[in-house]
């Protein structure tokens, strides 16, 4: 299986089920990683549209289904970063 890295503009569509299909079958057999990057502008994101508590919860099952079902693995921050660039602001 190879690695693949997915970007917010992509995650977003996953998330909202909006991922053309072209671009779904291309993630066929793939360990899908989102960056700490990802992980905080998608949080972010939810804060700033003032996402509501179901919606969110969504959001934080997605990202929690890496450590449980293996779907979205995330890639931590580097070990150089500061606390502040670990959190989303």
């Amino acid at each position: 299986m190879r690695s693949v890295v997915v970007d917010t503009d992509v995650s977003s569509m996953i998330i909202k089920k909006r991922l053309p299909i072209a671009l779904a079958t291309k993630l066929i057999n793939t360990q899908p990683f989102l960056t700490f990057v990802t992980r905080a502008e998608l949080i972010k994101w939810a804060e700033v549209r003032s996402w509501g508590t179901g919606n969110r919860a969504l959001l934080a099952r997605w990202m929690a289904s890496g450590r449980r079902r293996k779907f979205v693995q995330s890639l931590p921050a580097p070990d150089g970063a500061s606390p502040r660039c670990r959190r989303p602001r």
